[in-house]
C-alpha cells in the first residue's frame, strides 16, 4: 500500500501546534506544517481535532496581544478540519486517570485533553512537533519533520 492510501485511511489529529507553526514567523518547521496542513486541505490527510485546538490557538494570541491572527488561524483550523470533536465528561475523567501517570513525565493536562478525546474516537495517530505525546502509551506520534520526508 502506498504511503498516501495509507495515511486517507486513517485520521490524524493534528495538533495545535501545526497551525501554529505553519502561520508563525520563519522557523525551521513552518514550512512542513503548511505542507501539512495543504495535504489536509487537499484531502491527502484526514485530519481532526478537538474544540481544545482552538481555544489554545485563541488563548496563546490572547496572550501575545495578537487576537485578530489568533481569530484567523482559529477558523482556518476550524474550516480546514474534516471532524471537530467535543470534550465529553469521560474525556475529562480520562484526562484525570491519566494525568496521575504522565504528568511526572512532563506530559501536560491539555495534552492529555487531546489523548482522551483521540482515545474515546479510537485515533492513535497524531501530528505533533510536542514530544510529550512519545510519553503515552497507545498513541503514535509523526513528527511535522520526518512526516514531509516520508
Amino acid at each position: 500500500m502506498s504511503h498516501v492510501l495509507e495515511r486517507l485511511r486513517r485520521e490524524f489529529f493534528i495538533d495545535t501546534c501545526i497551525f501554529i507553526y505553519a502561520a508563525g514567523a520563519d522557523h525551521p518547521l513552518k514550512q512542513p506544517c503548511v505542507e501539512i496542513l495543504r495535504a489536509v486541505a487537499d484531502g491527502r490527510i484526514r485530519a481532526v481535532i478537538d474544540v481544545e485546538v482552538v481555544q489554545e490557538i485563541l488563548y496563546r494570541h490572547q496572550r501575545i496581544g495578537q487576537i485578530e491572527e489568533g481569530l484567523k488561524i482559529a477558523r482556518q483550523a476550524l474550516a480546514i478540519a474534516h471532524v471537530v470533536y467535543s470534550i465529553e465528561e469521560e474525556d475529562v475523567r480520562f484526562c484525570l486517570e491519566m494525568f496521575g501517570k504522565y504528568a511526572k513525565k512532563g506530559v501536560k493536562a491539555r495534552d492529555l485533553i487531546h489523548v482522551a478525546v483521540m482515545n474515546r474516537m479510537g485515533i492513535s495517530d497524531i501530528i505533533s512537533a510536542d514530544k510529550d505525546f512519545d510519553e503515552v502509551e497507545g498513541i503514535r506520534r509523526h513528527d511535522p519533520l520526518e512526516w514531509v520526508r516520508g
